[in-house]
């Protein structure tokens, strides 16, 4: 009969102890923000920068967010300050910061991408392959994931004749982000078309090719002979006597050395449309840079196309002054 008063006072100790908790405590709140979405929409379309989050859990209880974006000016850093009741509301806080910072950026900014190329009625892209097959070459794209975020195209061409300095020359820029692959190789290919038509050499009036100096190369009548302009590279040289020996040319096959980043293995192939089977020249390895390793390749594919001349009847001769009067 004593125990029962001991009950009552322990009972009533407890209901004492809950009346001293006077701070409201967060058990659930909504997300009405999309700074999340929004940050990644941005950064997938218009900003070269990678977002990643960190969480740290934040005594007594709650979680605080850091914010990194990585791009080609470097990490820009962000952390929201304070605690809050989930990871997702501290990320969409953090966001918000990272948000802000984006939409204040200049339009000339490193960490911008370029504007998608204007639509019109131009098929770049097609020009630019048409013009290849009509000479039975190839053009080399070579795509690249810029940092951050987007894509990147570079184009290059083999050495033509007429247009001197054309295997030098490269266009697109790696380091010109677009949001995607396509409108990367359709500027590229824009400003490929554009130096093409600039410097295409006009006819003269004996027929043969002219680049807009006296260095033109050209094919003998009366001998079938091939003459090419002084001072030729062998892959110009290459390029003109081809299509005289009934070949594609060259076609460059590069492999990368996965230990040594800029060296290259690399091999030639040369098809024959009417046989007999195509012919591959090399490889030549551990070369550094591919303008180095396709010049060397070149030289090799030279020679073989002087013995296949030799082997048709046809004769190399490098042109006098007398021929580019």
């Amino acid at each position: 009969m004593e125990e029962a008063p001991q009950k009552s006072s322990k009972s009533k100790k407890i209901k004492e102890e809950k009346l001293l908790v006077t701070e409201p405590v967060v058990i659930s709140t909504s997300i009405t923000t999309t700074h999340v979405k929004d940050l990644h929409e941005l950064c997938q379309s218009q900003v070269r920068m990678s977002p990643s989050f960190e969480f740290k859990a934040e005594l007594p209880l709650g979680f605080s967010a850091t914010l990194r974006l990585v791009g080609p000016e470097g990490i820009k850093e962000f952390q929201a300050e304070g605690a809050y009741p989930s990871k997702k509301h501290a990320k969409e806080a953090v966001a918000g910061l990272g948000l802000e910072y984006l939409r204040s950026l200049p339009k000339n900014s490193k960490s911008m991408m370029n504007e998608s190329p204007e639509k019109d009625d131009t098929n770049w892209v097609g020009k630019l392959s048409d013009w290849c097959n009509s000479r039975k070459t190839r053009p080399e794209f070579t795509d690249y994931a810029t940092p951050g975020a987007g894509f990147s195209c570079e184009i290059r061409l083999p050495a033509e004749p007429g247009y001197p300095g054309l295997e030098d020359e490269v266009f697109g820029d790696k380091n010109a982000a677009f949001k995607n692959k396509r409108s990367a190789k359709v500027a590229a290919s824009k400003a490929a078309w554009i130096w093409l038509q600039k410097n295409s050499p006009a006819p003269s009036s004996n027929g043969s090719i002219s680049g807009g100096t006296k260095k033109s190369g050209k094919l003998s009548k009366a001998t079938g002979d091939v003459i090419y302009p002084k001072g030729s590279k062998p892959a110009a040289i290459v390029n003109l006597v081809c299509p005289r020996l009934g070949v594609n040319t060259p076609e460059y096959k590069f492999t990368p050395d996965p230990r040594t980043p800029g060296m290259y293995d690399v091999a030639a192939i040369i098809r024959r449309p009417n046989g007999p089977k195509d012919v591959m020249v090399g490889p030549l390895k551990n070369l550094y840079g591919k303008k180095k390793a396709r010049e060397e390749m070149s030289a090799g594919v030279y020679n073989w196309i002087k013995k296949e001349a030799e082997r048709q009847g046809v004769g190399i001769y490098e042109a006098t002054d007398t021929d580019e009067s």
